[in-house]
C-alpha cells in the first residue's frame, strides 16, 4: 500500500512537472524534490526520465480512454456528426478540468519518442474509435470536388475541429454552454464539407 501511495504522489508530481515543462525541460531532480523520495528510487522504479514520462501518460491516456468508452456507449446509435460533436465537448470539458494531462498528451502525440512503450502505444490505438478518420469513415467520397482527396478532408476537419477546440477551451463551460459547442461543433463540420462537395456538377 505504501508503495502504491508513493507511486501515485511520484506520478502526480511528475504529471504537474512534464505537463508544465515539456520533456525536455522537466527535471526528475524537482519531480523527486516535491515527491520527498530520492531521485535514486525514481530511478530505481522507472530507470529513466523518459521512463517516468511514460508511466504518467499510461496513466492519464488510461483515464482518457475510460472515459471516451463511456461516452461512447451514451452515443452509439447517434449520427456521425453528433458523435463528433459529443466527442469534441467531451475532449474541451477534459482539457479545462486537467491542463497538464492535456499538454503531455498533445507532446506525446506530436513526438514519437516520447511513446516508448507497447502500452502507451496499445492505449494510443484504442483511441483511435474517437478520431475523425475513423467516425466519419462512411461519408461518400463520390461528393467531394476531385481536388479533396478522403485524407484532405479528414485533414480540414481535424484543423477545423482543433481551431474550435482551442476557442472554448479556457473559460468554463455550463451546460448549456457545452450543448452550444456540440450545435455549433455540427453546423461547422456541414459548413466545412459542404465547402468541399462538388456544386451543380462542377467542383471549385
Amino acid at each position: 500500500m505504501k508503495k502504491e501511495l508513493v507511486n501515485n504522489l511520484i506520478l502526480d508530481i511528475a504529471l504537474e512537472e512534464f505537463g508544465a515543462k515539456g520533456f525536455q525541460l522537466a527535471s526528475t531532480n524537482i519531480i523527486a524534490k516535491r515527491s520527498q523520495v530520492s531521485k535514486g528510487l525514481i530511478f530505481k522504479r522507472y530507470h529513466s526520465k523518459l521512463g517516468v514520462y511514460a508511466a504518467v501518460l499510461e496513466r492519464e491516456l488510461a483515464k482518457v480512454v475510460e472515459g471516451l468508452i463511456g461516452l461512447m456507449n451514451e452515443v452509439y446509435e447517434d449520427t456521425s456528426f453528433v458523435k463528433m460533436a459529443k466527442i469534441v465537448a467531451w475532449k474541451i470539458e477534459y482539457a479545462r478540468k486537467f491542463p497538464a494531462a492535456s499538454s503531455l498528451m498533445l507532446e506525446a502525440l506530436s513526438n514519437t519518442q516520447y511513446v516508448p512503450t507497447t502500452k502507451t502505444k496499445d492505449l494510443l490505438a484504442q483511441m483511435e474509435p474517437y478520431s475523425v478518420a475513423y467516425v466519419f469513415n462512411d461519408l461518400d467520397w463520390s461528393k467531394f470536388a476531385p481536388l479533396y482527396n478522403k485524407q484532405q478532408v479528414i485533414s480540414n476537419l481535424e484543423i477545423a475541429l482543433n481551431g474550435l477546440q482551442s476557442t472554448f477551451i479556457r473559460p468554463p463551460l455550463s451546460l448549456v454552454q457545452q450543448v452550444d459547442v456540440s450545435i455549433k461543433c455540427i453546423d461547422y463540420l456541414q459548413i466545412i464539407l459542404i465547402g468541399m462537395e462538388q456544386q451543380n456538377g462542377k467542383s471549385f
